[in-house]
């Protein structure tokens, strides 16, 4: 079996990306896209979990240093069970989860 080497970038090699590629992204126009994929995905149905998607539109703000900047809705509906498509005034097409009816029967021992 082959080894596998995974190779960790150096600092200086992920300070030239952050400068060259990070810099130029302004934060409210990425919340506005985001949001905005996050109201396409849903109206498509292919929307599966909205805390996952939001999770992984946080990461940038990590990336950038910015999680104080994180929307609170982005994180406070999903805590609460709450939509933030719906908290943005749009129909949830799906709830993201599978209602299973079960009809009992009575039975005599």
């Amino acid at each position: 079996m082959d080894k596998i080497i995974i190779d960790m970038p150096n600092s200086d090699l992920v300070q030239a990306f952050e400068k060259k590629f990070m810099k130029d992204i302004n934060l409210k126009e990425y919340q506005y896209q985001v949001q905005n994929s996050l109201i396409d995905r849903n109206e498509n149905g292919s929307l599966e979990s909205e805390a996952d998607f939001l999770a992984g539109a946080s990461v940038v703000y990590s990336m950038l240093n910015e999680s104080n900047k994180i929307p609170p809705m982005w994180i406070i509906c999903p805590m609460s069970g709450r939509s933030v498509v719906e908290e943005l005034g749009f129909k949830k097409e799906s709830d993201g989860f599978v209602t299973i009816k079960i009809d009992q029967e009575e039975h005599e021992c």
